[in-house]
């Protein structure tokens, strides 16, 4: 490890003795002040909190062919951790309107004060295109790959087409050491006008896992993204999956996926929507047999509504992806489940955008949970429930804008207390609606 900071160091040294030459240093960036105030649901209590965020994006031109891309975030006295703040994951100060991923954690549990989100080398030869360092990772419609990355990337472009390959370094032992790593080696394309406005953009990877444990997985998957865009309509449509199993014991396989796909059109007036997607998820049979033979986990990226997707429900505070977690943990990925919603955005007055979205969530598989003898039971749950949400951002002058957001959770009895003895429910206390409402102004320089 120290040898790594020793090449970290170098490299920064290297670029600091370049800087006063460079030619061409563009810095920009924002600043955002947020409040919010948060209902989950029983047992939990109402949260209310703010936050600001001062984000700088550097672009320095090293040479004619050499670029170096740099995007630093610091929380201001904002930790990013849970406790301090629902609405952000563990790895990020964002959360609700804006995009997870990316803060580094001391041993402590918090997030370093400041974030660099992305800092890459990107390099034109005559024979493509090459990027190293952390990058911003993001395919189809996100379902899967969207997220920041220490990744070596090549690309090669050409009129109508680009092929790519690359490795990500998603986790890092002992340098020293091969088989403590997790490593995803994949391949990419995009090819568009294969009719007038479709764009097809295949990816395959591998990922290969450390060397004990249940992580210690070989595990091969694939992203299909389509994009049709034609005059006023335009549509996405995305299908993943991933298989594989665990070098520790092959009985328990790896088999998830995902489909989602959506469509809008500008009616001059509004541009309307709507919106399906479906994540596998695991069965009490599943559970039981400690397999993870349907189990899909989206990226942090795709958060389908303002609530479900961001925050735990119900009087367990189960995560969208049905697990236990507590006020200062959870997950934001999305898992067995399908959704249908419908949207509209229209500005009613000028500088005035208007958004609202109605949507109804189901579970793939009903809950399970377990009972007295660490068996799973067979809920019979299903109904997720309905959300609303509805967001207004006034732009006040070019680079300065207020946002208002309000959301309503309709929790079903998925989202339930339950409790079982002896294989069967025992119990059973009904969960609370879910609200939130949020306010930011933000700054752009």
């Amino acid at each position: 490890m120290k040898k790594g900071w020793m090449w970290l160091i170098a490299a920064f040294l290297i670029v600091a003795m370049a800087m006063p030459a460079l030619a061409d240093v563009n810095i920009s960036g924002s600043y955002r002040l947020r409040g919010a105030y948060l209902e989950p649901g029983k047992p939990a209590t109402n949260l209310s909190f703010y936050d600001n965020r001062l984000r700088f994006d550097i672009t320095a031109k090293v040479s004619d062919d050499l670029t170096m891309y740099i995007q630093a975030d610091s929380g201001l006295g904002y930790n990013g951790h849970e406790n301090a703040n629902p609405l952000a994951n563990q790895d990020s100060y964002d959360g609700i309107l804006s995009q997870h991923y990316g803060a580094d954690r001391d041993s402590s549990g918090n997030a370093h004060d400041i974030v660099f989100q992305r800092a890459y080398f990107k390099y034109n030869s005559p024979i493509g295109t090459f990027q190293i360092g952390r990058q911003w990772a993001f395919w189809g419609k996100g379902m899967m790959i969207s997220m920041n990355r220490n990744r070596i990337k090549y690309v090669y472009s050409q009129p109508g087409y680009f092929l790519g390959c690359g490795l990500d370094k998603w986790d890092e032992g002992n340098i020293t050491v091969d088989h403590d790593d997790e490593d995803h080696y994949f391949v990419f394309a995009s090819f568009s006008n294969l009719v007038e406005g479709l764009t097809w953009s295949p990816w395959f990877g591998y990922i290969h896992g450390p060397g004990s444990g249940l992580n210690d997985e070989d595990i091969y998957y694939t992203s299909q993204a389509l994009k049709f865009v034609k005059d006023k309509l335009a549509l996405n449509a995305e299908f993943d999956y991933k298989w594989g199993n665990t070098q520790q014991n092959p009985e328990i396989k790896v088999r998830q996926y995902a489909f989602g796909v959506d469509a809008n059109y500008d009616l001059d007036i509004a541009k309307v929507g709507a919106e399906f997607a479906f994540f596998s998820g695991a069965s009490a049979q599943d559970l039981n047999a400690n397999r993870k033979s349907k189990v899909f986990h989206s990226s942090y990226w795709y958060a389908p509504f303002v609530i479900f997707g961001e925050v735990p429900l119900g009087p367990d505070l189960i995560a969208p992806d049905g697990q236990h977690s507590g006020i200062s943990g959870w997950s934001h990925e999305l898992a067995n489940c399908y959704f249908f919603k419908v949207y509209a955005t229209a500005s009613p007055i000028e500088n005035l955008e208007v958004t609202g979205a109605i949507g109804y969530i189901q579970a793939d598989e009903p809950r399970a949970v377990k009972d007295n003898t660490g068996t799973y039971v067979n809920t019979g749950a299903d109904n997720m429930g309905w959300e609303f949400d509805l967001i207004g951002t006034y732009k006040i002058t070019s680079n300065l804008s207020y946002t208002v957001v309000g959301a309503y959770f309709t929790a079903g009895n998925y989202y339930d207390g339950y409790s079982a003895t002896n294989g069967v429910i025992t119990q059973h206390t009904k969960s609370d609606d879910a609200y939130a409402l949020l306010h930011q102004i933000q700054i752009n320089f």
